[in-house]
């Protein structure tokens, strides 16, 4: 059975550009130490992939079957044909050409992951203005798919690394470790 993540291949070519353009911001904001550059990375494609499967999985599963339907398809099993769909639609074009019956699409698709990038840099870049430097360092970024609310941080300032939740409403200064590590 095919699962939704099968498709996240295809969705390279719609994220990978973005993605290494917030890597070079992420590199470029001050107080930002190389490793928590990469955990705010890591986190937001996690969040940015998860969020554009969920916006184009019903449309991928559509074409797969007109693919294979019209004969476009020419594996000579159903293995062959999936393997086939992905590469296509692995490519720029491809997305390019679903334009015709789906015309804003790929515009959609391109405003959410600008925003979605542009937000991760704005995390970061505010991350590092207010942070308490007694916290050390950040290790991971958990967002939620269907906004850009952080969910969790781990930070490495503990015996072991501790998971913090929080949310949008909570300022950078007030999440920290776990109190029984780092009594406040």
């Amino acid at each position: 059975m095919t699962e939704a993540g099968d498709f996240d291949d295809c969705l390279g070519c719609l994220v990978g550009p973005a993605l290494d353009d917030l890597e070079t911001g992420l590199r470029g904001v001050v107080g930002l130490t190389p490793a928590e550059a990469g955990a705010l990375h890591e986190g937001a494609a996690a969040a940015l992939l998860e969020t554009v499967r969920r916006k184009v999985t019903r449309t991928l599963v559509l074409e797969l079957n007109a693919a294979r339907v019209t004969g476009r398809l020419t594996g000579a099993d159903p293995a062959q044909r999936w393997a086939e769909f992905l590469a296509l639609a692995a490519r720029r074009e491809y997305w390019d050409s679903l334009t015709e019956h789906y015309p804003t699409l790929l515009a959609r698709v391109d405003v959410i992951v600008a925003n979605r990038c542009a937000a991760a840099l704005e995390l970061a870049t505010r991350f590092a203005a207010d942070r308490d430097p007694a916290l050390g360092e950040l290790l991971a970024v958990t967002s939620g798919p269907a906004t850009a609310t952080v969910t969790a941080v781990r930070w490495r300032s503990c015996a072991a690394p501790t998971e913090t939740p929080c949310t949008s409403r909570v300022r950078w200064r007030s999440i920290g470790p776990c109190r029984r590590c780092w009594p406040r």
